[in-house]
């Protein structure tokens, strides 16, 4: 009896034990709670797949058992991944589709939130963009020089020069450099060359450089002589076009243009233009009589200044007086010289015996003061108005019909 006895209370303290270890459990499960949010989602993209990695968080209690990643398509599609551990790599992610991703951690309680969103897209490899050209000169060789272009997202491993004679373009050669320069060394005096480069990567030869000129420099040669001839339009849109023809090149060809010119807070600017022509895009201020001049640069130098010009009628030189064969007092001119628009008329200003001025307008280059006083001596001048406006007044002259 004694024997049954003790069996039984060990049975009791088993099962107390057991009931106990069981309440401890339930107790640990009881308080845990899902995963925390997933912070440090860093998103990394190569030509073939977009990887991501980040932080595992605060379990909640109960071990983390995975995660789930979420693939958002072009804003639209979504699909659901699952991981492991902190990294996952999207292998079936397509060219062309921009991807948006979260995570979240999940273990025996449930899901914790979502990471916040990142996104990527796959990397596309292009080849490479047109590199800018420089090209300047000396008696000896030719030097070419470029800024390195957009690589389209591989490293440029070379660059292909092309080059030929500006007068034949027959016969084109090529040379390769690994550099942003190159020197023409075998340039023949006299001759004009064009040049043109592009730049190589993995993906192939990218867009050629714009075509420059060079030719080498005449150890005889000088800079380019003053622009003498030039003159100033108005074009639809009402800008001031200006033109000009090339002076003597000074024994090698002229490589382009510096045009200098105002605005209308008297600041000075410059451009530079190839050819014998240039707009002034932002010339159409009501009122303002904008100032220009040019030089022709060649590869010994600039040459000089030409003459300021405005594209007004220049001055008219002293007009004068005399009587007609009706006994009229008439005023005669000669029409001034002109590099902008045509001469549209004149003003003539003259006085009375009251003192007092008045104005007359014609178109040609004499007028009849048919109201002139006997025996008092006027006086008169003129200037010339074209389609950018009035020109300066000639000197005065003054006439008289006698008694």
């Amino acid at each position: 009896m004694k024997k049954q006895a003790k069996i039984l209370i060990s049975v009791i303290a088993i099962v107390a034990v057991i009931a106990i270890g069981t309440s401890v459990a339930s107790t640990a499960t009881d308080n845990a709670t899902a995963p925390a949010k997933v912070t440090g989602l860093d998103i990394t993209a190569t030509t073939t797949s977009i990887s991501m990695t980040w932080n595992a968080p605060d379990n909640g209690g109960s071990n983390i058992t995975g995660y789930t990643v979420e693939i958002i398509a072009n804003s639209t599609n979504t699909s659901m991944a699952n991981a492991t551990s902190t990294s996952f790599a999207h292998t079936a992610a397509q060219v062309g589709t921009f991807y948006e991703y979260r995570v979240r951690a999940t273990n025996a309680v449930g899901d914790g939130p979502w990471s916040a969103r990142g996104g990527s897209s796959i990397i596309v490899l292009e080849a490479p963009l047109a590199p800018h050209l420089t090209v300047s000169s000396t008696t000896s060789s030719i030097d070419l020089s470029w800024t390195e272009p957009h690589n389209g997202g591989s490293a440029i491993t070379g660059y292909k020069v092309e080059y030929w004679d500006a007068d034949s373009s027959a016969t084109t050669s090529t040379a390769s450099t690994s550099g942003t320069s190159w020197s023409h060394t075998a340039a023949t005096l006299g001759t004009t060359y064009v040049y043109r480069v592009l730049a190589i990567n993995s993906v192939g030869e990218g867009a050629w450089s714009a075509n420059t000129t060079g030719a080498l420099v005449n150890p005889a040669a000088s800079a380019p002589a003053k622009v003498t001839q030039f003159g100033v339009s108005l074009n639809s849109d009402g800008a001031r076009a200006l033109s000009w023809t090339a002076p003597d090149d000074g024994g090698t060809a002229i490589t382009g243009y510096t045009v200098e010119y105002d605005d209308d807070t008297k600041k000075k600017f410059t451009a530079s233009v190839t050819g014998t022509s240039w707009v002034h895009e932002d010339s159409s201020t009501l009122g303002y009589v904008h100032s220009y001049r040019v030089h022709a640069t060649n590869n010994a130098g600039d040459g000089p200044w030409s003459d300021t010009f405005t594209g007004l009628p220049a001055q008219i030189k002293q007009p004068s007086t005399s009587i007609n064969s009706d006994g009229q007092l008439v005023l005669s001119w000669t029409a001034p010289d002109n590099v902008g628009p045509a001469i549209t008329g004149y003003t003539i200003e003259y006085d009375m015996d009251s003192q007092q001025k008045f104005t007359a307008s014609v178109t040609g280059t004499s007028w009849v003061h048919d109201s002139a006083v006997l025996g008092y001596t006027h006086t008169y001048r003129v200037h010339a108005t074209n389609d950018l406006g009035d020109g300066p007044w000639s000197g005065t002259v003054s006439g008289s019909l006698s008694e």
